[in-house]
């Protein structure tokens, strides 16, 4: 079941030009990200919180590959993030049916590093992939009775579009140009 789930997302992904990838372990991850950053000749990067163990792996790579982290201390943090080549965040959930990731945050930190970068790179677990948008409500409802009241959710189904110019889709105008979603503790590999 689960593997149908992650096959259904990421051709559903795939048909909004997003791409998906799939790990194993934070490894292989970090692999994939290095692999990512690498090709696009990233130079200054953005992430949400990460595990410990996928931290340290990226801060072993980005020096190698002379890509700066941008500190989410920073002062001038939001206009750090709006020149960052790519942002690194944590999905809360996906849904298979529309190949869309969703994030709920607290923090408007959290929310720009999807939007602003031209490439984001979305983490998702496997098992936090849900079948349909009906199987999503009872998470959504989870957030609107928790009594958070700045909680954003987003729902990204791929890279930014817009047909507004001269009636032809063009992707990234208002958002990142390349969306990336790593499946983790998948058993398919990337």
């Amino acid at each position: 079941m689960q593997d149908n789930l992650q096959n259904l997302f990421a051709d559903r992904l795939a048909e909004q030009s997003g791409q998906t990838h799939f790990a194993s372990d934070e490894h292989q991850t970090a692999k994939i990200i290095q692999k990512i950053i690498a090709e696009r000749r990233v130079a200054t990067i953005a992430k949400t919180s990460l595990s410990d163990e996928l931290n340290l792996e990226l801060s072993s790579i980005f020096p190698v590959l002379g890509v700066e982290e941008i500190a989410a201390s920073a002062d001038d943090f939001v206009l750090q993030v709006s020149k960052a080549d790519a942002g690194i965040t944590t999905a809360t959930f996906a849904i298979a049916e529309t190949g869309t990731l969703v994030e709920i945050v607290n923090d408007d930190r959290e929310r720009l590093i999807s939007s602003l970068p031209p490439i984001h790179i979305a983490l998702v677990r496997a098992r936090d992939i849900v079948p349909s948008l009906d199987d999503a409500a009872p998470r959504l409802n989870q957030v609107y009775l928790s009594g958070i009241s700045n909680s954003v959710v987003t729902f990204i189904s791929g890279p930014s579009r817009t047909a507004d110019i001269e009636l032809r889709l063009v992707l990234g105008v208002h958002g990142p140009h390349e969306v990336h979603a790593i499946v983790l503790h998948s058993d398919r590999s990337d």
